[in-house]
């Protein structure tokens, strides 16, 4: 399916992160999230991974949309977040 490849495309450039949060954000309000369960979770576990365990906040530390959407999606996920990281 599209959506999967779009989901676990490797592609690592400046964007990709917020291509796939908004990807995500889509997916789930229109209802199909469960389809993609694995996927999305794979995607946020990486993007919890760069941002909070390796510290790697400098993309989108200026975009406050982004870290907001961030935040949201992986509080719905399951991980303690905290506001002052």
């Amino acid at each position: 399916m599209e959506v999967k490849r779009m989901l676990t495309d490797a592609d690592d450039d400046f964007h990709k992160p917020l291509n796939k949060l908004n990807l995500i954000d889509q997916i789930q309000c229109l209802g199909i999230g469960y389809l993609f369960d694995r996927e999305i979770a794979e995607v946020l576990e990486q993007i919890h991974s760069r941002y909070f365990v390796n510290c790697d906040h400098v993309d989108y530390a200026h975009d406050l949309c982004a870290t907001a959407l961030m935040f949201c999606l992986l509080r719905q996920q399951g991980y303690r977040i905290s506001c002052g990281k």
